[in-house]
């Protein structure tokens, strides 16, 4: 460190502290500074004299301010603060340890407001601390930029126990950075405007920003090659001009390196070679760190591979070679899984999984799957199971796969999966579909977080569904016609997705973002009888609301647009609309989508009744609500029938609109409270679209993590009491 320290002045509390009314100040002069740092003190110098600024703060409360403040048991019922401009109190709170007495929750604010001490976080104050959060804040202050701040303290009683605290600060004016420079051996690695760095001209000189830039200029001669890199950092202040300073970086490259020898360790059942493959580094290469990474991801998304780490041997002397070392922590090769639920939809499902994780070498994977649903749907179907469908479609749904995955095809960001299935699917009362199919899907990493895919999922299959949802779906009504739709036929979609996944961590993210494009076609070309563009658009963001909370704000919001363009020659008279696959519409409502509303049940659905129900027959005791020849002439009246005589089927539809805001925040170390805003809509058409359409449900949930995964209890409420729906007999 160069050139003269910081000029403190003395730390005194001003006159003695009144029983209902504490003040203090303290006061930082504006030093002129410059100092040095490089990259093996990796930024300790860099905060020197921010921990000489917080130790002489701490140090000059002295023994008579402690006893002054003394130690207090009265709750903190309101903390402020006040002339804070350039930060938000949220960011102010998080660099001090008082704390206001606040609700666990916001789900729990109820409780909180009607007295439940166990829904309450207690804060108490302590005037010791209060008064170190003075220097905290300066601190705070100091490192981004802010070196006159001063920190007052107010602290109110209200005569019943509980106290106001308020910092009053002066932020003061800021050290502005004029000019940020770079050279390596006097030749500039900066564009004119001061490049992409953190720290940028008329910026607060922020000492985080400051060593942020600097990891960022290693980073990038590190990724050309420059192993060895070295940068220095350092700024001066003129005494001349106290609010201004001049950022300078020094970047000593050193020898241009390349890859050395690789050596494996800790492989059982894989060889060294597919690690090799896998990684994508080849000795002799230019040296680059951002390869490392993607190798070390490579490595690790292999199936057997529990652990993955690659070390680069930097160690002096400094040499134009970098050997490297794989360090490998292998699973077990094979696998068995099994699993069992119920739940209203699906009712009682089982599945179980068998998979090879190295099958014949390579760290290729075959996996083997079976699963069962909709057992006890018809016996359940009054409670339990009540979503899962009755008859045809109250039957053992069925799904058998074999998977087979290839890790690198022709280059590390390759991969190749393939799927074989059969499977019987039905979707309460609507329809039944048997395919029997393959899946083809060529994947291919183009960033470090980012991913495309094409594929190609060819399927032989057919419906068992009433004839008044092909009728009300798509005015399909003639026999014939509904005979050539449900029978079997061929959907063939071609397809590409795109996604990216930058939250953090991925579990369960505070901070990022997510997206995904996916679009497919079916045709002619693909061998398809089903013709139809489907486009899907979907993104998520996740923000903490103050570092280190863990209260997080996500968002949420999916779009779905189909064009069908026709199917094997069906054509009516009556409609122009054209004739797509059932499962290729959009439906909404349910756990995932749209919580307000049941599996399904949100966008067009219809009311549905046998004839028969509306007749008398001679086995029933109660009288028909139409006579035979009304319903020939479509003259019946179908009103008066009982609503428990009525099933309620989702038709589906071409637009798709879903969006979420969830607020999530930790009550417990052990259980996450949600408060969440789900909306959505599916329309039949672009002709049909309306924003009042769109269906608001609010709601709260709790979250509570196991070791085989969160259980997790949502409640919405829906504001829609009564809708008219078709009626279809």
């Amino acid at each position: 460190v160069h050139g003269p320290g910081p000029a403190f002045a003395s730390h005194t509390f001003r006159g003695a502290t009144p029983p209902r009314h504490s003040h203090m100040r303290h006061s930082l002069a504006s030093p002129a500074l410059a100092w040095s740092l490089n990259s093996t003190a990796r930024g300790c110098c860099a905060l020197a004299w921010s921990g000489v600024l917080l130790a002489s703060c701490l140090l000059g409360l002295g023994s008579a301010a402690e006893a002054q403040m003394g130690a207090d048991t009265l709750d903190v019922r309101r903390l402020s603060f006040e002339g804070n401009e350039a930060f938000r109190a949220s960011a102010l709170q998080s660099a001090i340890l008082t704390e206001a007495t606040h609700c666990r929750s916001a789900v729990l604010a109820p409780f909180c407001w009607f007295g439940g001490d166990w829904a309450i976080e207690r804060r108490t104050l302590s005037r010791p601390e209060l008064g170190r959060d003075i220097p905290r804040l300066r601190l705070f202050y100091f490192r981004r930029g802010y070196r006159e701040t001063a920190v007052d303290t107010v602290v109110v009683e209200d005569g019943s126990g509980g106290v106001a605290v308020t910092f009053q600060i002066d932020e003061g004016r800021p050290v502005r950075v004029v000019r940020v420079l770079a050279d390596s051996g006097g030749v500039s690695v900066l564009a004119p405007d001061g490049g992409d760095l953190p720290l940028q001209p008329g910026q607060p000189l922020s000492l985080l920003r400051l060593e942020a830039s600097r990891e960022a200029l290693l980073t990038r001669f590190r990724n050309q090659g420059f192993a060895h890199v070295e940068v220095l950092a350092g700024f001066s202040i003129p005494a001349s001009a106290p609010d201004s300073a001049e950022v300078r970086f020094e970047v000593i490259p050193g020898p241009s390196a390349h890859f050395g020898a690789i050596s494996v360790q800790g492989v059982r059942d894989l060889d060294e070679g597919t690690v090799r493959r896998v990684m994508g580094i080849e000795e002799g290469e230019l040296y680059r760190e951002d390869r490392l990474g993607s190798a070390q991801r490579n490595v690790f998304q292999l199936d057997i591979v529990r652990h993955a780490e690659i070390l680069s041997d930097l160690t002096p002397p400094v040499d134009s070679v970098v050997p490297l070392e794989v360090r490998v922590n292998e699973a077990a090769p094979h696998r068995i899984r099994g699993g069992a639920g119920l739940n209203t939809f699906e009712c009682v499902n089982v599945e179980a999984r068998w998979t090879s994780r190295n099958f014949r070498g390579g760290g290729r994977r075959l996996e083997v799957s079976t699963r069962l649903w909709n057992a006890g749907a018809d016996e359940l179907a009054g409670s339990l199971c009540n979503q899962a469908g009755t008859g045809v479609y109250g039957r053992l749904n069925y799904q058998v796969s074999v998977d087979f995955f290839q890790p690198v095809l022709f280059s590390p960001r390759n991969s190749l999966s393939t799927r074989l299935f059969v499977e019987r699917e039905s979707f309460p009362n609507l329809f039944v579909r048997q395919t029997v199919g393959t899946d083809l899907l060529f994947s291919r990493n183009i960033g470090r977080l980012s991913a495309t895919g094409i594929f190609y999922r060819p399927q032989y299959g057919s419906y068992d569904a009433a004839d008044a949802y092909f009728c009300s779906s798509f005015l399909i009504c003639e026999p014939e016609e509904i005979a050539i739709v449900s029978s079997a036929n061929l959907l063939s979609p071609i397809g590409i997705t795109l996604s990216t996944d930058r939250t953090n961590p991925v579990t369960d993210p505070v901070r990022g973002w997510t997206g995904m494009i996916a679009f497919e076609k079916a045709g002619t070309l693909t061998l398809s009888d089903y013709t139809y563009d489907r486009l899907i658009l979907e993104g998520s963001t996740f923000k903490e609301l103050g570092r280190g909370t863990q209260r997080v704000l996500g968002t949420r919001l999916r779009v779905g647009l189909l064009q069908p363009r026709g199917f094997g020659g069906v054509t009516t008279e009556a409609t122009d609309i054209d004739v797509t696959a059932p499962q290729k519409r959009f439906f909404s409502g349910g756990a995932t989508t749209v919580r307000g509303f049941a599996q399904g049940r949100l966008g067009p659905r219809n009311l549905q009744t046998d004839v028969r129900n509306l007749v008398a027959s001679p086995e029933s005791e109660e009288p028909g609500v139409c006579r035979a020849e009304e319903i020939v002439d479509l003259t019946c009246d179908a009103n008066p029938l009982a609503a428990s005589r009525w099933t309620e089927a989702p038709s589906g539809g071409n637009i798709l609109l879903v969006g979420n805001f969830e607020y999530r925040s930790w009550a417990t170390e052990k259980l996450q409270t949600v408060l969440y805003l789900d909306f959505g809509q599916v329309w039949t058409d672009d002709r049909s679209v309306g924003l009042g359409d769109i269906e608001l449900t609010p709601g709260i949930g709790i979250r509570y993590p196991t070791p085989i995964g969160p259980i997790r209890l949502d409640l919405a409420y829906n504001f829609r009491q009564i809708e008219d729906l078709p009626a279809i007999t």
